[in-house]
């Protein structure tokens, strides 16, 4: 069954990480953010095209920051 597939991939791809660890990542993602704004315009644009980007975005989100 795909779903039943897709639920096993997906606790595959999770990470438990600690509280920390997930504070200190949230902190380094903010601070980078913030460096990133300060960024030209065509760098950011070349950031928000790349593969990187997709992750970052992810990152975001999984950690309630976006």
């Amino acid at each position: 069954d795909q779903a039943a597939q897709k639920t096993a991939d997906d606790a595959q791809d999770s990470v438990i990480v600690s509280a920390g660890f997930k504070k200190d990542l949230m902190t380094v993602l903010s601070y980078m953010d913030k460096l990133l704004e300060a960024l030209p315009d065509e760098k950011i644009e070349e950031f928000a095209r790349s593969e990187q980007f997709d992750v970052y975005k992810r990152l975001f989100t999984e950690l309630g920051l976006a």
